[in-house]
């Protein structure tokens, strides 16, 4: 993880507990990383004692393969009084605290709710000054369908019976080109 450095030289203990997912998550993965990093490098910059903690779960799981996913990130630092809270989503908004830790815009926590609602989900902040933050983030996923090898391999042999296919394999690292070969070999694309 590329926060933990950052924790440990503080003296703050960084943790994820929760779920782990055995069916993957169809979500935009790139948005979730650049969330997730502003949030806990918040987290841990307004932190200077205690820990930071990071929470996943899933909620709601519905009918039409549509749950809640919810990510919380609670830290345990200087948190933000009322008057700071109601002003922190307007853009280049910062709390008075916040100028003599860092040189941020002000501008990371308005890019991650605008993130969160283009993921259609909601992000929300509650704080008390002087104890600390809890962001959380509710994001609806859907599970992606796992098929297993034998019907997979099955599939293909289906669509390639009667027909040679060929693949031009692109990659400029041996490694990635004779990992892409082997698995074409296995569908039957040898």
């Amino acid at each position: 993880d590329t926060h933990q450095p950052y924790a440990s030289e503080k003296g703050l203990a960084l943790t994820l507990t929760g779920e782990r997912f055995n069916t993957p998550i169809l979500l935009d993965e790139l948005r979730l990383a650049q969330i997730l990093r502003n949030l806990i490098s918040n987290a841990i910059k307004f932190t200077d004692n205690g820990q930071v903690e990071v929470q996943l779960q899933t909620l709601e799981h519905t009918a039409d393969d549509v749950s809640q996913v919810q990510i919380r990130v609670i830290d345990s630092g200087i948190g933000l009084s009322r008057q700071a809270q109601l002003s922190l989503f307007r853009p280049y908004a910062k709390s008075k605290h916040s100028y003599r830790r860092t040189g941020g815009t002000g501008l990371g926590l308005v890019i991650c709710r605008r993130l969160v609602t283009l993921m259609h989900g909601k992000l929300t902040l509650t704080s008390t000054l002087g104890v600390g933050t809890q962001v959380d983030v509710m994001l609806p996923v859907n599970w992606a369908v796992v098929q297993d090898k034998s019907s997979q391999a099955l599939a293909v042999e289906n669509a390639v019976i009667g027909k040679q296919l060929q693949v031009l394999v692109v990659d400029d690292s041996a490694t990635n080109q004779q990992a892409l070969e082997t698995q074409l070999q296995s569908l039957g694309c040898g």
